[in-house]
């Protein structure tokens, strides 16, 4: 994989020193990729396992979620029974919409930004960008065992209009939760958690460590943290 670039360093003009160093570097990325290689090896075969496959299949059954992410969570949370049906993800979605729409509602009437009884999301979203107008790009970690378990809850509001998905499906269930049930999947459900989250965080709210690690930060739009690879949940 490396040869290429042995070739090219063996073209520069540098001292033997540094020639031996970036050998040094190269044996030891060829070291981890041959880890990486193990890592994943073992855990398809995790995923297959008569312990884990129906906790993984029940994970597949959620959009965006491919084996390595679902064995992936499995390890981390453990049995998944108890998110046995959709349903439940639609209700644990439609109590963190509830959750996530009660606070907001008070915190925009404190401001005096709005002076109508009812305030809907263009309101939260103006409120969240005069308060914290990088908030599109602060994202949260599934725990630091998870380096593909970046969640930025608001990253749609980089646009004007902008409404995360996570919401419009909040939305959904609370209308006609029988017939919009199949909203509430794993990546919704958990991303509306995650924006309680991140708004407790900046409301200095004590937040457990028990599933989100890294709250609130901000990484370099061009840098590796904000690769598609480091996001828990990759949609189209």
């Amino acid at each position: 994989m490396y040869v290429r670039l042995r070739q090219h360093i063996t073209k520069l003009e540098i001292s033997d020193s540094l020639r031996f160093t970036f050998e040094i570097m190269l044996r030891e990325l060829e070291h981890l990729r041959e880890l990486r290689k193990d890592l994943l090896k073992q855990l398809r075969k995790l995923a297959q396992s008569e312990r884990y496959k129906e906790s993984v299949k029940l994970l597949q059954s959620a959009p965006c979620i491919g084996m390595l992410t679902a064995i992936r969570l499995v390890m981390e949370w453990g049995d998944l029974s108890r998110f046995a049906r959709k349903e439940e993800f639609a209700s644990l979605l439609r109590d963190c919409g509830s959750i996530f729409s009660s606070v907001m509602d008070a915190l925009v009437k404190g401001s005096n930004a709005i002076t109508k009884d009812r305030s809907d999301f263009g309101d939260y979203r103006v409120y969240l960008k005069k308060q914290i107008p990088d908030i599109h790009r602060r994202t949260l970690q599934v725990r630091p065992r998870f380096p593909a378990g970046m969640i930025i809850p608001f990253e749609a509001l980089q646009d004007q209009t902008g409404t995360p998905g996570w919401w419009i499906a909040y939305n959904r269930i609370k209308h006609s939760e029988y017939d919009e049930f199949r909203s509430g999947n794993l990546e919704h459900s958990l991303t509306a958690l995650a924006a309680i989250a991140l708004l407790g965080f900046f409301m200095s709210w004590f937040i457990s460590d028990q599933l989100f690690v890294n709250v609130g930060i901000v990484y370099p739009e061009r840098s590796i943290d904000m690769t598609p690879e480091r996001r828990l949940f990759i949609t189209d």
